[in-house]
C-alpha cells in the first residue's frame, strides 16, 4: 500500500483527466444552443429589399450578402484576410474591398437566378408546346391506319421501266381506285394498299403523292389534289380521307348499341360473338393501338 501511495501519476493523464472532467461537466445542449443562436443572427432568414436611393446601395448589397450563408463566409473571410494583413503590415492594395466583394456576390446571384428563370422559362414553354402538339396531332396517334414513315431521301422514278413497275405495284387499275362509292374498295383497304406498295417501292414523299393521285378518282382527286397545293402533310391527308370516308360506327355509338344488345332467338351463337366483338373493336378504337386497347377489347367483349 505505501509503495502504491509513492506512484506518481503521469502529467498527460493528468492532463487528459481533467479535460475528461471539463467536457463531463459541460451541458451539450446548451453548447448547440449558443452555437445555433449565434448562427442565426450571423444569417438572417430574410433577404433586404432593394433601396430606391443610389446612396444606400452599399449598405444593401452588404446586407443582402450577410443573409446569405456563403456570402456571410465570404465577409468574413474577407473581414479576417483584412484585419491579417494590418497585424503583419501586409500592403492591402492587392486584396478586394469588402463593399466590392458585397456588390460581386449580389451581381453573382442576380445572374443565377436569371439563369434559372430562363431555363425554367423555356421549360414551361416546351412543356406547353408538347401538349399543344399532342393535342393537334392525336389524329394521328390514334388514326385506325398510319401512314408510310419511311421514304426515300433521293427520286426512284428515273426510267420508264421503273414507272411502269411502280404503276404495276400501286391500286392505280379502275377496280382499285379509290372513288368513294360506296360499290367501290372501301377507304381501308385502299390505304393499306397504299402502305404496302409503298414498302415495296420505298418512293420519295413527292413520287408518293404523284403516284396517289393516279389512285383516285372523282371528288377524292379533287380532295387530294387540294391538300397537296396547301402543302398538307401524308397524315394530315390521310386523317381527311379517314374523317369523310370511314363510314363505321363511333366508338360510342358501339358502346350504346352493346350495352343495350340482347341476342335474338334465330341467331347462331357464332353470329352472337361475331358481333360482339366487331362492337368491342369499334368501343376500343377510341384508344391508341397497345396494351390499353387490348385491355379495353378484353373487358368490353367479355362483360
Amino acid at each position: 500500500m505505501k509503495l502504491l501511495g509513492k506512484v506518481k501519476m503521469p502529467s498527460n493523464l493528468s492532463s487528459r483527466s481533467s479535460s475528461i472532467a471539463s467536457l463531463s461537466s459541460l451541458n451539450l445542449d446548451e453548447v448547440f444552443d449558443t452555437e445555433q443562436s449565434t448562427i442565426e443572427k450571423v444569417v438572417p432568414d430574410i433577404e433586404p429589399s432593394m433601396p430606391t436611393d443610389a446612396g444606400d446601395m452599399p449598405a444593401y448589397y452588404k446586407k443582402f450578402t450577410m443573409s446569405h450563408p456563403l456570402g456571410n463566409l465570404l465577409v468574413r473571410l474577407t473581414s479576417m484576410n483584412t484585419e491579417l494583413c494590418k497585424k503583419n503590415n501586409i500592403k492591402e492594395h492587392d486584396l478586394p474591398e469588402l463593399g466590392d466583394v458585397c456588390s460581386s456576390f449580389v451581381e453573382a446571384i442576380r445572374l443565377e437566378r436569371n439563369k434559372v428563370a430562363s431555363k425554367l422559362s423555356k421549360a414551361t414553354v416546351d412543356l406547353e408546346d408538347n401538349i399543344l402538339m399532342k393535342e393537334l396531332n392525336f389524329h394521328n396517334i390514334n388514326t385506325p391506319v398510319k401512314p408510310p414513315i419511311v421514304f426515300s431521301q433521293i427520286p426512284i422514278i428515273t426510267t420508264p421501266a421503273k414507272m411502269a413497275e411502280v404503276i404495276k405495284t400501286f391500286p392505280t387499275k379502275s377496280s382499285q381506285k379509290f372513288s368513294g362509292s360506296s360499290n367501290g374498295v372501301n377507304i381501308l383497304e385502299f390505304l393499306n394498299s397504299l402502305n404496302t406498295a409503298q414498302s415495296i417501292m420505298n418512293l420519295s414523299k413527292s413520287e408518293f403523292l404523284q403516284i396517289l393521285l393516279k389512285c383516285v378518282s372523282g371528288k377524292v382527286y379533287g380532295l387530294v389534289l387540294e391538300c397537296i397545293s396547301y402543302e398538307h402533310d401524308i397524315p394530315d391527308l390521310y386523317h381527311s380521307l379517314l374523317t369523310l370516308y370511314d363510314n363505321r360506327m363511333s366508338s360510342s355509338s358501339a358502346r350504346r348499341i352493346l350495352m343495350s344488345y340482347k341476342a335474338p332467338k334465330s341467331a347462331t351463337m357464332t353470329k352472337v360473338q361475331s358481333y360482339i366483338l366487331e362492337l368491342s373493336s369499334r368501343v376500343a378504337s377510341q384508344l391508341p393501338v397497345g396494351k390499353s386497347r387490348t385491355s379495353m377489347f378484353n373487358i368490353e367483349s367479355t362483360n
